[in-house]
């Protein structure tokens, strides 16, 4: 990574709808070239493997933060990313997921949560990472599914 690399991380839904593929590629279009921008995702089925397959085949790096549960974790994970790591076990699989998505935020520059209908009231993974990266003062874009 050079130091003028952009980090950013990804969080969303684990299934996307075909139009809501085209609302991520679309978003990622607007994304700088890969030799200043370094990919950060978690890994898991949905829309961590579609940004990682999509951005590798772009030739960015990709980094794949994985949750020590591994049951959520897409299956060909490991071929879109260029490096990876393991976070540690929680005591509960929500601790086991704060773990992951607290270190993706901490190696990131930028957020982009895709987040349905925008709302920032529910409860999932990716409002979870969103108000990690909120608390951190990290620069967010919110994506409305």
């Amino acid at each position: 990574m050079t130091l003028a690399q952009h980090r950013i991380s990804f969080t969303g839904p684990q299934f996307l709808h075909i139009f809501e593929e085209r609302l991520v590629l679309a978003t990622l279009d607007t994304i700088g070239p890969p030799t200043s921008v370094k990919i950060i995702t978690g890994g898991c089925v949905g829309l961590d493997a579609f940004v990682a397959s999509t951005m590798h085949a772009r030739g960015y790096h990709v980094h794949t933060v994985l949750p020590a549960k591994l049951t959520k974790v897409d299956r060909n994970w490991a071929v879109y990313c260029t490096t990876h790591e393991t976070c540690p076990a929680g005591r509960s699989d929500s601790e086991t997921y704060r773990l992951r998505n607290t270190r993706m935020v901490g190696q990131s520059d930028q957020l982009i949560a895709f987040i349905r209908n925008g709302n920032l009231a529910a409860r999932s993974g990716e409002v979870m990472t969103y108000n990690i990266a909120r608390k951190a003062g990290k620069l967010i874009n919110l994506v409305s599914l």
